[in-house]
Formats: structure tokens, C-alpha cells, sequence
């Protein structure tokens, strides 16, 4: 049942994802009347459809049971400690699905049947609705179309060896496949995937495979949001498979599987008779051969056999469809298996139980051939991919915020650790300081501790009992995970940062071993092992790897070796710290603090156009020049890599001139009045000023004992970079250079947009998000001001062959494109203003960007005795240059060329993102 902070907190989400829908109406509707709006909107609309996604997800995990998964390699492990901990006084998961009590380890998930989960979750819940058809009495939940986009784009990227496949993905294969859907733009919109889906996928595809997708960033995944929506699933299909590098099969696959989710309505909850699970036999219940659980369903080769359900659609129970078996396995993301009695550790009775299939090694094919037929290559690779996306979409939607890990040796997957580390920062905190003040989410269970017990009593010498503990340390947690960053810095504490800890010793009760005697059902220690048992201990607790992993070592060990328990009472007291639905929704309450106030995130950029409050613009503009330079100055050798993350990559403005443009060269289009007027001159709505520099002690600053010439107010101000002039353009033809400036300046725009949300990248400069995201609001001010697309187009349309083709001159206008970004971070537009009028560099007092090496008579350079810090002279010049600069964006702020009417109703949107 909900509770009353649950659904407040639910109500919370919805009115930011009601915002985020109404505020990209608004910039849809508003683009076309303000330049600078519609040089951002592109990237604007894609963070405010991120921020949809996520608050949809999130209203969703606010109303649900708090839940914890089992994930790991070994099936047999996982499944022990959900059913020591779940399962109900006799050890038994029971049910009743429509009248009939089943038994999930008898008749879903027998043990010893060589079966496996096709690749599904279970859910053992409490908290389930009774079916309302007896008939149909299962409850599955079902993937997105866009999950299975996600599922092979993921078989191809890990079943495939990429440096072996002859599928190379280019600007030609991505213009061909565009190029089949060429006008379709405008066409009806069809169910199962919109714009939303598409940039779910485009995230998917970046966090996960961003190197070898890299070429669609410029053109396709713009294209896609537009097309998806109105193409048929079996045309999704298509446009998708750059995806999963163009494998007929796997197309086809998409196509057949997104037709029976169609026939499903496209709905997430389904409900299923017993004989998805079941079959009967003389009158009894017992596994079926046709069970979704099973692997075979959906490895061997299509039957065609079929199976009726009840999918769910608006919260209604739709009638029965047919659907085929195969299929539904496929689309089955969970099994619910609501719990009859109460769980023999009462601290789980309120809490789902998430059991998560055992993570499968992946192939290394060079063609769809080289994949182990077993009737099925296709449905393999869905299996391993599928299995390999579910743990990954749970963390994505936030479904779980407690997790066990179960290992008990050294695993061969590889790719366990970036999951895991995703599913911490998103579900526990992306920093020890957001972690800090609360329980440990993430429990790390190594199992069968027994079996290594009985290896290590016949060892003898001391080196090699310290060599097993140091390699029980390191092959279930170092080797493949130590290296994480919350595995160094979980948290911080009094003294400094605390390394990850929360380490479990579990072993199976009742499993006689050379240590245990078994006296009917109870377990004893054999007394003649007790005194070698205790000196393990005495090394295990001593052990620095030991103490480094192992928070209470001494506990550990002791309740490991309890009779009749095995440290599971341990592990359920841990978990008792987390079960409580605070323990989610503190986490979800921070998020939804973080995305409301957060300096950095897509609200901070929307509010930017949404001028309200009477004040000195420019005293606001030198007091933000001055925290920039302040903070900048402390980190300023790493200045030009701050100044190469600014910069656009020669592969992006190649691919933009290649593949980014899709009107036909030739065809002139004249620029819309709206579109080219210049910035409005009066403005009724000045921003006010800030409150006290927090930048101004930032740390950690390298160079705090160095005098900051930034520190104090600079003086006057010399002549700055040229504004725009005012007064309205002239409509002017457009052509494909013009296109091309146009089409640089707005995928500049959005990469600058993107450095705020690079928090490792700026960690490693020492550099603030929120400095970040100030610096580049002013570049992106200065940027308009200045007029840099009209500075790319003049270097565009300058005199050039006019017999070369379009191809052809290719690498020369990238070139210039490059060059004219790069001059505007490098020299911030003060190369075009006479050396004596630019401002005096507060670092060596000279004017900015005069040059500090001095050549003797015959040209040479004449080097002084000391070298000379030309890092720290450059950026003396470059920061003084940037107060300047940002002095003289007062009066250039977003949202000046707004209407009243459309600034009103942008800050009613704004105010409704705060309103349950």
C-alpha cells in the first residue's frame, strides 16, 4: 500500500514531468521568434525530454514498495540467500494464482532441471493486487519497443568483436538510411515509440557505446526523433539497425517482436494464464516445457506456438490477444510472484525481492555465423544481451535502491563493474559527500564461505593462509572492482574518506562439510576443528585486506560460522538499516531537490530566459567576471585542457558538413525575418545581482599560497570585443555554407552545454559544475553578442573554386569552421581590436595577447635566463580578457528578444515545476 509520503512525493515527480512537458511546448512555440532560443533549443529540448524521462520514472519508483535486487554470476548463490531471507517459516515461496497454490522452487524454478530465466527478473512481493481474471492470474511487466532497440544494441556491441567485423559505421550508411524516410517528418504519428523513446535510446547509446556511435551524433539522433514517431515498428526497425550494424536478422527480429508488442497494445503489464509457468500432468501441477522461465522457450527454434493474455492498458484489463510464445519470453521483463505468508526474517516483509538472472559471458563473433547455433544464433544473443540490460534498466529507473552482490570466486565478466558503479551513482549518491549520513545501500556477499573454510584448514604456513585471504579479497572484489570510485571513497567521515566496507561472510546451513557435523537437522562445529578454526580467525581479523573490505571483521567471522544460521542473521541485520521506504525516498526527495534548485541542470538554462526582477545588470556581470577569474586563476594549468573540452572535435564539423545538412545544395531559402532579427533593444526585465562569491575560497586550489591577481577588482576596462549592431537584418538567401555556420554554431552551442554535466572530467580540473556552467553562459552570451555565426559564415563564403564539388571542399570548410571557434576561445574576439586599446593583463601588465617572447635581429627568439611561465602569462591574459568580456555582456542576457506574453508564460511553467 502507498503511503501518504509516498504519494506526495509521487505528485512532486508529476508536476515536474508536467513541466518539462509544457516547457517544450514552449520552446517549439517561442524558437521561431528569438535567434538565440533557437541556436539552444536543440539542446534544450533534448535535456528537458531527459528530464521527462526521468521524473516518469521516478514518480513511478516513488510509489512502489521499497526494493532490494540479487545480482551476480552464480545463479545457485543468489537464489539461496532470497530464499533464507524471503522465503516463508518451512523455507518455502508459495502463491495463489487463481485459486491454485503453486510453489515457485516445485513448479516455476525446480532446482536441478538444468533450467534457467530466459532472462527475466522475479519479484517476490507482498504488496501485489490479486489478478481480477482468475483465469488469467500471472502479472508480467512488459519492455518498451525501445528496450529492444537498447537489447541488440547491446548484443552487437559485446557478442561482436568490433575490431574484426567488416561493418564500419559512416556518414554514407547513415545518409542511406536516412534517406529511405526522407519527408516523412510531417506524416501521422504511430504508437510505440516517441520523441522521448529516442533520446532514451541516444543516452543509452552514448553512456554505453559512445566511441564506435559517435557518428550520429551530428544529424542522426535529430533525424530519428522526428521520424521514429511516425514510422511503422517494422520502419523503426530500419532507422534503428545502424544500431546493431545493419544485421538483416536482427532487423528482422525487431520487426517480428515490436508487431506482437503492437498486438499487445504496447502495454507494460500483462497478464498471463497458468500455463505460461505451469503445465498439468495426471491431475497435478508441475513445470511446464512451455514455462517463460525457461531458457528453452526461447532458444530453440520458433514453433510457432501461441498464448493467449490480458494486457493492461490504462490501468483497465484489456480482452485476451494471441500472442506468440517466443515473443512474449522475449518481452518479459518481470515475473511477479506475489509471497502468501510472511518471510522468516521479518525485516524483509515490507520490502520486493528482486532476482536478477545470473550474468552470462559474452561472444567475440566477427559475423552472426560465428554465434553457437543451438537451434537459435539470434535468440542467444537476445538472451545475452537482454540479460545483460535488465540489471542496467532497473538501475536507470531507479527500481531498486538496495542491492546484494553475490560472489565466491573470481568472475570472467567483464563488464559487471561499469554497471555496478552506474547503479551507486544513480540509486546511492555520485559522491562520498552525497553518500555520507546514510546506510550503506550496497551489500557485498561472498558466498560459500564454507567450501573455503575447508580448503584453507589444511594449510599450515603462515605465508600462504595470508596469501588465501589476500586472494579471497582480491578475486571476488580487487582485481575486477577495486579500482571503482566508490570502491576507494564510499563516504567521508571524520578522518577522510572511508573505502567501501559492507562485506557479508555467508555459507548454506545444513551442508555437512569437514568442519560441520549434522545431528538431524541441527549443525555442529566439530570441536577437534575449533581451535584451527579459531586461528583462522585470528588471521582473518588481523588481515589488512581484511580490515580495508570488512567493516566489523570480528563479527563477521563469528556469525559466519553460527550453527543453523551461516551469517545470514548478519546480513538481514544489514539489511534491516535499509528496508524502511525513507531509506528510497530520502535518495528520490534529494533528486527532486538537486533537479528543482540544481545550478547546473535544465532549469537553471530555462530560467535563464525568463527576465523578472528590476536590477544592475552590470554590477551583476563584474561580479561574475570577477568569481570566474578568481577561481579560474587557482586552476589555470589546466586552462588549456578546460579550453580543448570547449572545443568542437574536426570529426564532429566533418561529419555536420557531410551528413548534418538536409537541404538539397542549390536550393536557396531566404532567412525568416524572426529568425534574423537582432537583439531587442529595450528590455523591461533586467536580471538582478548575485549574493557573495562562492567561488571565491573553492578548493582544493593548488596554488593558494600564490598571490591571485583576480583576488582584488580589476581596474578600468579597456575597449571590448564588438557587439552586434543594432537594428533588424535583412532577410538574406540562405545557402548551404549559411546553412553550414548555422548548423556549427547551434552543435557548438549544445556541446558547451554539455561541460556542467562532465563532473569527471571537471573533477579532474578542479573545477566546479556550477563555475563551469557560469563560464559557459557567458561564452554562449559573448558568442551572440560578437555575432560568431556571422564571423563562420564570412570564412565560409570567402571567394573559393566554384568548379569544386560539395565533397571536395569538405576539409577546407571544416577548417575554417574550426579555426573560427578556435580564435574565439583562444583570443575572445580581441585580436580584431588595435594592441594598444586592449585592456592591461593583470598578471604581467601588458596589453592582452602581446607577445612575451622577444625576437633578436635575425628573427630568432631571445630567451631569457629563467624560462618563462607562459602558461601563467596566457592565462593572465586570457582571464582578464574573459572579465572583460563578461563585463560587456550587461545587456545581452537570454530571453531579451522574448515577448512580455511569452516571458509571462515562462514563468508560470517555472513556477509549476514546484507545485504538487
Amino acid at each position: 500500500m502507498t503511503t501518504e509520503k509516498q504519494a506526495l512525493l509521487a505528485r512532486e515527480w508529476g508536476a515536474v514531468l508536467d513541466g518539462a512537458g509544457q516547457a517544450i511546448e514552449w520552446v517549439e512555440q517561442v524558437r521561431g521568434d528569438s535567434r538565440r532560443l533557437d541556436n539552444d533549443a536543440d539542446s534544450l529540448l533534448r535535456q528537458l525530454r531527459q528530464m521527462r524521462n526521468k521524473s516518469r520514472d521516478l514518480q513511478q519508483a516513488a510509489a512502489t514498495p521499497m526494493a532490494i535486487g540479487f545480482f551476480g554470476v552464480s545463479q545457485a548463490g543468489k537464489s539461496f540467500l532470497i530464499s533464507a531471507l524471503g522465503a516463508d517459516a518451512d523455507g518455502q515461496f508459495e502463491t495463489d494464482y487463481g485459486g491454485q497454490r503453486v510453489n515457485f522452487i516445485s513448479h516455476v524454478n525446480p532446482p536441478g532441471t538444468g533450467k534457467e530465466a530466459t532472462g527475466l527478473v522475479t519479484r517476490f512481493t507482498r504488496a501485489a493486487q490479486p489478478a481480477e481474471d482468475p483465469a488469467f492470474p500471472i502479472e508480467v511487466r512488459l519492455m518498451r519497443e525501445v528496450d529492444l532497440a537498447k537489447i541488440l544494441c547491446n548484443s552487437w556491441f559485446n557478442d561482436f568483436d568490433q575490431n574484426r567485423v567488416e561493418y564500419r559505421l559512416d556518414e554514407t550508411r547513415i545518409e542511406r538510411v536516412l534517406s529511405r524516410f526522407e519527408g516523412r517528418e510531417a506524416g501521422a504519428v504511430q504508437a510505440g515509440v516517441d520523441a522521448d523513446d529516442v533520446v532514451s535510446l541516444w543516452d543509452y547509446a552514448r553512456v554505453s557505446f559512445e566511441r564506435p556511435l559517435h557518428a550520429l551524433e551530428n544529424g542522426y539522433w535529430q533525424q530519428a526523433m522526428r521520424l521514429a514517431p511516425r514510422l511503422a515498428a517494422h520502419e523503426r526497425a530500419e532507422l534503428f539497425s545502424l544500431l546493431w550494424g545493419e544485421i538483416p536478422e536482427l532487423t528482422r527480429c525487431y520487426a517480428d517482436i515490436a508487431a506482437s508488442l503492437g498486438r499487445l497494445d504496447y502495454a507494460q503489464t500483462a497478464f498471463l494464464p497458468l500455463q505460461a509457468l505451469t503445465s498439468t500432468v495426471d491431475g497435478r501441477l508441475q513445470y511446464g516445457r512451455d514455462s517463460i522461465m525457461s531458457v528453452d522457450v526461447l532458444l530453440r527454434p520458433n514453433e510457432g506456438k501461441r498464448i493467449e493474455a490480458r494486457p493492461c492498458v490504462q490501468g483497465r484489463l484489456a480482452a485476451p490477444v494471441s500472442v506468440d510464445l517466443q515473443h512474449l519470453a522475449v518481452l518479459t521483463l518481470e515475473l511477479v510472484f506475489p509471497l502468501r505468508d510472511e518471510p522468516r526474517e521479518p525485516c524483509v516483509a515490507s520490502v520486493d525481492l528482486l532476482d536478477f538472472p545470473g550474468y552470462r559471458g559474452r561472444y567475440t563473433a566477427r559475423e552472426l555465423s560465428d554465434v553457437p547455433a543451438e537451434g537459435n544464433p539470434v535468440a542467444q544473443l537476445l538472451l545475452r544481451g537482454k540479460v545483460a540490460y535488465l540489471f542496467e534498466r532497473y538501475t536507470d529507473t531507479q527500481a531498486m535502491n538496495g542491492l546484494v552482490m553475490c560472489t565466491h570466486e573470481q568472475s570472467d565478466v567483464s563488464d559487471i563493474a561499469k554497471v555496478l558503479e552506474r547503479w551507486v551513482d544513480r540509486s546511492q549518491g555520485d559522491s562520498p559527500q552525497a553518500r555520507a549520513g546514510r546506510a550503506c545501500g550496497l551489500f557485498w556477499a561472498i558466498t560459500k564461505f564454507d567450501l573455503r573454510l575447508q580448503r584453507m584448514l589444511g594449510l599450515t604456513d603462515g605465508a600462504q593462509i595470508d596469501e588465501s585471504w589476500y586472494g579471497m579479497i582480491h578475486g571476488t572484489m580487487e582485481d575486477r572492482y577495486g579500482g571503482l570510485g566508490f570502491m576507494k571513497a564510499w563516504s567521508t567521515g571524520p578522518a577522510g574518506e572511508v573505502p567501501f566496507n559492507n562485506v557479508y561472510l555467508v555459507r548454506k546451513p545444513g551442508m555437512e562439510i569437514s568442519f560441520i557435523r549434522l545431528n538431524g537437522q541441527r549443525e555442529e562445529i566439530d570441536p577437534q576443528r575449533r581451535a584451527r578454526l579459531d586461528a583462522l580467525g585470528r588471521d582473518f581479523v588481523a588481515h589488512p585486506s581484511i580490515r580495508q573490505r570488512v567493516a566489523q571483521p570480528q563479527q563477521a567471522w563469528d556469525a559466519v560460522l553460527v550453527e543453523n544460521d551461516g551469517g545470514m542473521s548478519r546480513l538481514a541485520e544489514g539489511l534491516s538499516r535499509i528496508v524502511d521506504i525513507d531509506f528510497k525516498l530520502d535518495r528520490l526527495r534529494q533528486q527532486l531537490q538537486d533537479e528543482r534548485e540544481g545550478k547546473t541542470g535544465v532549469l537553471h538554462r530555462l530560467a535563464q530566459y525568463h527576465q523578472s526582477i528590476d536590477g544592475d545588470d552590470l554590477a551583476l556581470k563584474k561580479q561574475r567576471g570577477q568569481q570566474l577569474a578568481q577561481a579560474l586563476y587557482g586552476a589555470r594549468k589546466a586552462i588549456p585542457e578546460l579550453m580543448h573540452a570547449l572545443e568542437l572535435q574536426r570529426e564532429d564539423l566533418r561529419d555536420l558538413y557531410l551528413n548534418g545538412l538536409k537541404t538539397p545544395e542549390g536550393e536557396d531559402e531566404a532567412v525568416s525575418p524572426a529568425a534574423a532579427e537582432a537583439p531587442v533593444e529595450s528590455n523591461p526585465f533586467a536580471a538582478a545581482a548575485s549574493a557573495a562569491n562562492p567561488f571565491a575560497a573553492a578548493e582544493p586550489n593548488p596554488f593558494a599560497a600564490e598571490p591571485n591577481p583576480f583576488a582584488a577588482e580589476p581596474g578600468p576596462f579597456g575597449a571590448a570585443p564588438a557587439s552586434a549592431p543594432a537594428g533588424a537584418r535583412q532577410p538574406a538567401l540562405k545557402t548551404a555554407d549559411h546553412r553550414y555556420a548555422q548548423a556549427v554554431f547551434q552543435r557548438w552551442v549544445a556541446h558547451l552545454r554539455e561541460l556542467p554535466q562532465r563532473t569527471h572530467l571537471l573533477a579532474s580540473l578542479g573545477i566546479a559544475p556550477e563555475l563551469a556552467d557560469m563560464l559557459v553562459e557567458e561564452l554562449v552570451t559573448a558568442a551572440h553578442r560578437m555575432q560568431l555565426q556571422e564571423q563562420i559564415e564570412a570564412r565560409l563564403t570567402q571567394r573559393q573554386d566554384s568548379s569544386s564539388r560539395r565533397e571536395q571542399l569538405a576539409m577546407r570548410q571544416v577548417l575554417r569552421a574550426q579555426l573560427a571557434l578556435h580564435d574565439f576561445l583562444a583570443w575572445l574576439g580581441f585580436l580584431e581590436i588595435d594592441q594598444a586599446q586592449r585592456p592591461l593583463s593583470l598578471v604581467n601588465k601588458q596589453h592582452l595577447f602581446t607577445a612575451t617572447t622577444r625576437l633578436d635581429a635575425a628573427g630568432l627568439p631571445d630567451l631569457d635566463a629563467q624560462p618563462l611561465d607562459t602558461n601563467a602569462q596566457y592565462a593572465g591574459y586570457w582571464l582578464t580578457g574573459l572579465t572583460d568580456v563578461v563585463l560587456n555582456n550587461a545587456g545581452h542576457a537570454a530571453g531579451r528578444d522574448i515577448s512580455l506574453e511569452q516571458n509571462q508564460a515562462l514563468g508560470r511553467i517555472l513556477q509549476g515545476f514546484t507545485q504538487a
